[in-house]
């Protein structure tokens, strides 16, 4: 658990129903793990504007958006590049 930090939050009650449904189907996954998992890709692979979005927008699947995920080639090219102020 290098690099990890224990912090509290709190969650509605059905997101931890769907966390814990995860769990159910993925045993092997603790409740953490999926957490962290889930927030590290969003936070690290969507730009600010797509996360301000989801931000600001409230019952979201009520009104009906989907959430996709894809590889973008070009970002792996991109990604790949070395940095030169390394």
């Amino acid at each position: 658990m290098v690099n990890k930090k224990l912090i509290s939050i709190r969650l509605d009650q059905d997101v931890l129903e769907k966390i814990d449904e995860l769990r159910k189907r993925h045993s092997y996954w603790k409740r953490s793990a999926i957490i962290n998992q889930i927030l590290s890709i969003l936070l690290k692979c969507a730009n600010d504007d797509v996360l301000w979005q989801m931000m600001k927008v409230f019952y979201a699947y009520e009104k009906g958006y989907v959430i996709r995920f894809e590889v973008d080639k070009e970002k792996i090219i991109e990604r790949k590049k070395p940095a030169f102020d390394d």
